[in-house]
C-alpha cells in the first residue's frame, strides 16, 4: 500500500516538475505569452458565467418583474457583454495556440537539436541511448503531444477547475447536499482516472519500441544504398513480415491503452447520471416546497449542468496532462543528461605539448548493450610524432580504440593520457580541435565541397588556397577542378538540384582533405582506403609519411601492407594486444601478424597487380 502511495506521489510530483519546466521557459521566451495565458483563462471563465445568467434573467422578468422594456435593456447588456468577452476569448485563444507552436519550435526543438549535437555518442550508437533520444524527440513531434499538449491543457485545467469552484460555491448557498454529492463524484472519478493513467503509462515503453522499429523500417526502405540490397536480394517480403509483426504489436498495445482511457469516461457518465438525478430531485423538491423560485431553479439547473461539464472536462485535462508529462519527462531526462566529459571547462589545450603523446594504461571498455568487454586491459604508448598501425580482424577492438581516443566514450576501467593529461581533464569541445579523424563510414553532408573541406559556412572564414592544397594532397583536386562550379559545387541534391554524388573512393579522399585542412595534432585514420582501388591505395600509402609529418598518428587497416609505413605495429585479437613491434620484427617472430600478412601477400604484388596464379 505504501509503495503504491509513493508511486502516485512521485508521479504527481514529476508532472508538476514537467509543467513548471515548460512554463518557466514559455514565460521567459515571450512577453506576450503571459498576457495571452492570463487573458485566455479569465475570459474563458467569464463568458460562460454571463451566458448562465441570461435564461435566469428571462425567467425573472417574465415571472416577477413582467417589464418587457427592462427585460430588453438587461438582455441587450448581457448579450453585449457575452459577445465582447467571448470574442476576446476566441481571439486570445487562437493567439495563445500560435505562441505555443512557436515556442515549441523556437525553444524546445532548438534545445533538443543543440543537445543532440553535443550529447554523448551513446545516444547515437547504443540501443538504450537511441531509444532515450527517440522518446525525447517524440514529445515534440506534433501540437498534440508532450510539450505543446501541456501548454494547451494547463490553461484548460485552470479554467475548468476555477469554474468548478465558482459553481460549487454558488450551489452550496442553496443545498450543501449537492456539494457533498459533487465532491464524492469528484473523488471517485479522480481515483478511476488516476488508476487508468498508471496502467496507460505501463504500455508507453512497449508502444514506443514498436514505433521506433517501424520508423527504422520506414527509413531503411527509403535509403539509397540499402535499396540496392533490398532489390538484389528480394528483401521486400522480409521487410513486410517485420513491419506487420511490429504493426500488430503496436495495434495490440494501442487498443489496450485506448480501452483503459475509456474507463474514466464511462465511470464519469454513470456517476454523472446519479449526480444529476439526485441534484434535480433536490431542486425540484425546493420548487414544490416553494423554498426556491422558478428563476433560482433555472439558475441552479444551469449551475448543476455546468458542474457536470466542468467535471468531465477537468478529468480529461488531468489525464492528458499526466500522459503528456510522462512524455515530457523523457525530454527532460535527455536534455539534462550529464555528459561523460567536461564542457566549457578543462585544461587549456594551448598549454599541451605537441606533437602529442598518447598512452593507454590498462584500458578496458564494455558497451552498454554488451555482456563482455570489447577491449581488455589494453596498454600501449605512442610517442610524440610516431606513426602507429593498429591491425587485426573484424571485432578485434580497433574502432573502439578510435572511439575512445575521439572522446566518444570513457573507458570502463583504466586511463587514457594525452601528453600526460587524462582525456577527462580536457574541455571535450576544445579537445576535438587536437584531432583530425577519417572514419571508415563516409556519409557526406549536402553542402558545398569547400564547406566540407574547411568545416566553415562563411566564405570569409575559408582559406581558399589551403582548400586547393588539401584537395591536391588528397588526390581529389583534378576531379573538383573539372566541375563547372569547382569547389563551390554542392554534394547530393538535398540542398541544390545541381549537386553531384561522389563515389565511395572520392568521398574518402574528400574526408582526407578535410582532415588535412583541420591540421589537428593527432591524426587518426580508420580504414581510410576501404573504398579505394589497390592502385589508389598504394599511391596514398606512398604519401602517408609526408601527410603525417610532425603529427602523432594512428592508422587502422585490414590490409597489412599499409603497416610498413609505420614506426610501430600493434596487433589486436579478441580485444587484447597479442603482438607489438615493427613490420620487420613481427615478420621475424612468425606469429599472428606474419600468418595474416603472408595470406594477404598472395593476393597482391607489385602495388596492386592481381596475382596471376589466382586467375
Amino acid at each position: 500500500m505504501n509503495k503504491e502511495k509513493d508511486r502516485k506521489e512521485a508521479s504527481i510530483k514529476e508532472s508538476f516538475k514537467a509543467i513548471n519546466y515548460i512554463f518557466k521557459i514559455a514565460f521567459h521566451s515571450s512577453k506576450k505569452y503571459v498576457f495571452f495565458f492570463v487573458t485566455y483563462i479569465l475570459t474563458s471563465i467569464l463568458a460562460p458565467l454571463v451566458l448562465l445568467f441570461i435564461p435566469t434573467l428571462a425567467v425573472y422578468f417574465l415571472s416577477v418583474e413582467k417589464n418587457l422594456t427592462k427585460f430588453a435593456i438587461y438582455l441587450s447588456i448581457a448579450f453585449a457583454a457575452y459577445i465582447g468577452i467571448s470574442g476576446t476569448s476566441h481571439y486570445v485563444s487562437s493567439r495563445y495556440d500560435i505562441e505555443n507552436t512557436l515556442i515549441r519550435l523556437k525553444d524546445f526543438f532548438t534545445a533538443f537539436i543543440n543537445k543532440s549535437l553535443v550529447c554523448d555518442y551513446r545516444y547515437y550508437e547504443e540501443k538504450q541511448g537511441k531509444e532515450d533520444r527517440k522518446k525525447a524527440e517524440h514529445c515534440l513531434d506534433s501540437n498534440w503531444l508532450g510539450v505543446e499538449l501541456i501548454m494547451k491543457d494547463v490553461p484548460l485545467f485552470l479554467i475548468n477547475f476555477l469554474s468548478l469552484i465558482i459553481y460549487i460555491a454558488s450551489s452550496s448557498l442553496v443545498s450543501y447536499q449537492i456539494v457533498l454529492i459533487m465532491l464524492a463524484m469528484v473523488i471517485a472519478n479522480f481515483l478511476l482516472g488516476y488508476l487508468s493513467t498508471l496502467i496507460y503509462n505501463k504500455y508507453i515503453d512497449r508502444t514506443g519500441k514498436s514505433y521506433n522499429r517501424i520508423d527504422y523500417l520506414y527509413r531503411t526502405s527509403k535509403n539509397e544504398l540499402k535499396g540496392k540490397d533490398i532489390r538484389n536480394y528480394n528483401l521486400a517480403g522480409l521487410f513486410n513480415s517485420f513491419f506487420m509483426k511490429e504493426f500488430n504489436l503496436l495495434k495490440k498495445y494501442t487498443l489496450i491503452q485506448r480501452s483503459i482511457v475509456i474507463l474514466p469516461n464511462l465511470s464519469n457518465s454513470l456517476l454523472g447520471y446519479i449526480r444529476d438525478l439526485v441534484a434535480y430531485s433536490i431542486l425540484i423538491t425546493g420548487v414544490v416546497n416553494k423554498s426556491l423560485s422558478v428563476a433560482q431553479f433555472t439558475l441552479l439547473i444551469g449551475i448543476v449542468n455546468g458542474i457536470s461539464t466542468y467535471l468531465t472536462d477537468l478529468f480529461d485535462d488531468v489525464n492528458d496532462i499526466m500522459v503528456a508529462s510522462k512524455d515530457t519527462l523523457q525530454y527532460l531526462k535527455f536534455i539534462n543528461a550529464p555528459s561523460a566529459f567536461n564542457h566549457n571547462k578543462g585544461i587549456d589545450i594551448n598549454s599541451v605539448s605537441k606533437p602529442l603523446t598518447v598512452e593507454f594504461k590498462n584500458v578496458s571498455f564494455k558497451y552498454h548493450d554488451s555482456k563482455d568487454n570489447t577491449i581488455e586491459n589494453v596498454s600501449f604508448k605512442i610517442n610524440a610524432g610516431e606513426k602507429i598501425a593498429l591491425v587485426g580482424a573484424n571485432g578485434a577492438g580497433k574502432t573502439t580504440i578510435i572511439k575512445l581516443l575521439s572522446g566518444f566514450y570513457k573507458p570502463t576501467s583504466g586511463e587514457i593520457l594525452i601528453s600526460g593529461h587524462p582525456i577527462s581533464d580536457f574541455n571535450i569541445d576544445e579537445y576535438y580541435r587536437l584531432l583530425s579523424i577519417i572514419n571508415q563510414d563516409v556519409e557526406v553532408i549536402g553542402v558545398r565541397i569547400k564547406d566540407i573541406v574547411s568545416s566553415q559556412y562563411l566564405d570569409k572564414n575559408i582559406d581558399e588556397e589551403k582548400v586547393v592544397k588539401c584537395l591536391k594532397e588528397a588526390d581529389l583536386f583534378d576531379k573538383v577542378d573539372s566541375l563547372p562550379e569547382k569547389d563551390r559545387t554542392y554534394l547530393t541534391q538535398n540542398l541544390d538540384k545541381s549537386g553531384i554524388q561522389l563515389s565511395g573512393g572520392e568521398s574518402q579522399k574528400l574526408m582526407l582533405a578535410r582532415a588535412l585542412y583541420k591540421d589537428g595534432s593527432f591524426l587518426m585514420l580508420d580504414e581510410p582506403t576501404s573504398a579505394l582501388d589497390p592502385i589508389a591505395e598504394g599511391k596514398l600509402y606512398e604519401q602517408y609519411a609526408s601527410l603525417c609529418y610532425n603529427k602523432t598518428s594512428l592508422f587502422i587497416s585490414h590490409r597489412l601492407s599499409s603497416t610498413k609505413f609505420c614506426n610501430n605495429i600493434i596487433y589486436l585479437k579478441d580485444g587484447k594486444i597479442v603482438e607489438e613491434g615493427t613490420h620487420e620484427e613481427l615478420m621475424k617472430k612468425k606469429g599472428e601478424y606474419y600468418h595474416v600478412f603472408s595470406i594477404q601477400s598472395h593476393y597482391y604484388k607489385n602495388q596492386g597487380e592481381l596475382n596471376e596464379s589466382l586467375l
